[in-house]
């Protein structure tokens, strides 16, 4: 239904006059717009956007390509630029109120919405498209509707090669200190096993309106990866809880259960929960804070059992420039207690941390990269290696993501992962290439 809505506005603010000379550039992004091609607008104007920004119709024709194309940000900046020296444009004023609508700013959104509708001037149509949006806004809880409950997802395949598919070390013999350093040969199995795969994967989140500011919110995700056996895997992931927005804060509590399979045959299941706190610095910047408690089951190996705690924080900013590009980082650290006090050596202390970044090259193409570094050290003596493992992971991957619609996108990577450890068998390293092909809706 919102979908509608949003045509409807749009079209009816198109067809309004702008009070410019024409030139060939906006002459062409309008075109495009009464077309319904947003994202050729969008194209046709980005490049002139560092240089023309500030003219209010460039402004207002650039806001509203970028709007349709998807990109929020640069809408919200450039209408904002419009309203700056024009505060009087109701058109204008509408199509920031829909941004921010889109946005998910539901209280900025009818406050726009409120001053276009009391100003009376919009043309009938735009009133009653307006009308609808505040309905929207305005529901009472609980009230049936299509926008009470969301749900969203992805389904993809992806296609690869990894050249370690098993994490084994890359050592054909290796020596044992419990045994007086003999050395033994290892099976294949210990060893590094490159092979191709392929892998199916799903998402869906389900949210639903309990209050104005409290949804109950819930998904599952999971993938299956064929590849040589015996190192096919399986993972399925469930979670429900409630989300609370008040103004900048949202504040999020859930429980959620894992089940990891290798070969078939499970090999661990994971029950635990997760609580966080989001702050909104700005609109374009966001900082998180989390805590999550598991306790981690192996199925046949129940002396490597433990409860596991993390604490987490995070920060993310996008940027209102050509490419809207963004860019985040997180740090965290906790530990895994082991169950079992006679196997210290299966808990440890951890600590890492990630950034990355995310930029459009074009109007549907955007590439990313990302690093990631982790630290732990375990709480026992290997009995085999005589000596506490200690490891450094370090993961680093990058790709691009080709929009074909806005359905469909397509997203080769390479990844790359080191593991440094003083324990042989848990030293290694893989080169993961892959490509994707993603559904969403």
């Amino acid at each position: 239904m919102q979908r509608y809505l949003i045509a409807a506005l749009s079209l009816v603010m198109l067809t309004l006059p702008l009070n410019s000379n024409a030139d060939e550039a906006l002459d062409k992004a309008r075109e495009l717009l009464e077309k319904n091609d947003p994202v050729a607008a969008f194209a046709v104007l980005d490049p002139l956007a560092e240089s023309r920004e500030g003219e209010p119709d460039f402004d207002y024709l650039f806001g509203i390509s970028a709007l349709d194309a998807g990109y929020l940000t640069h809408a919200v900046f450039a209408l904002e630029r419009v309203l700056a020296v024009q505060p009087d444009n109701d058109v204008a004023r509408a199509e920031i109120a829909r941004a921010y609508f889109l946005l998910g700013e539901r209280e900025t959104a009818m406050q726009e919405f409120d001053t276009v509708r009391a100003s009376g001037t919009a043309p009938a149509a735009a009133q009653e498209t307006i009308n609808r949006y505040l309905a929207l806004l305005e529901r009472a809880p609980g009230q049936a509707g299509d926008e009470t409950t969301l749900i969203s997802g992805w389904f993809d395949i992806t296609g690869g090669y990894d050249t370690n598919i098993n994490s084994g070390t890359d050592q054909s013999q290796i020596a044992l200190p419990a045994l007086g350093n003999v050395r033994f040969q290892l099976v294949d199995g210990a060893t590094e096993q490159g092979s191709g795969f392929v892998q199916l994967a799903g998402n869906v989140n389900i949210s639903h309106r309990l209050t104005d500011n409290i949804r109950a919110i819930g998904g599952a995700r999971g993938f299956f990866r064929e590849t040589e056996s015996p190192f096919s895997t399986r993972d399925a992931y469930a979670y429900a809880g409630l989300t609370s927005e008040h103004g900048k804060h949202r504040f999020t509590v859930a429980g959620n259960y894992e089940n990891y399979a290798l070969d078939g045959d499970t090999l661990r299941n994971v029950y635990g929960g997760f609580g966080q706190w989001t702050y909104a610095l700005d609109d374009s910047s966001r900082v998180n804070f989390s805590v999550q408690g598991s306790a981690i089951e192996y199925i046949n190996i129940p002396t490597r059992d433990v409860d596991r705690y993390v604490f987490a924080a995070g920060y993310v900013k996008a940027f209102a420039m050509a490419g809207e590009p963004y860019v985040f980082t997180g740090v965290y650290g906790g530990f895994e207690n082991e169950r079992d006090s006679a196997f210290p050596q299966f808990g440890h202390d951890l600590y890492g941390g990630r950034v990355g970044a995310n930029i459009g090259i074009f109007a549907n193409t955007r590439v990313y990269a990302s690093v990631a570094m982790e630290q732990r050290d375990y709480n026992g003596e290997d009995t085999i290696f005589l000596t506490r493992r200690d490891d450094t992971q370090l993961i680093a991957n990058a790709g691009l993501e080709y929009e074909i619609n806005r359905f469909v996108k397509i997203a080769p990577e390479i990844s790359y992962i080191n593991n440094d450890s003083n324990i042989p068998l848990s030293d290694y390293d893989r080169i993961v290439g892959s490509m994707r092909l993603r559904y969403s809706f």
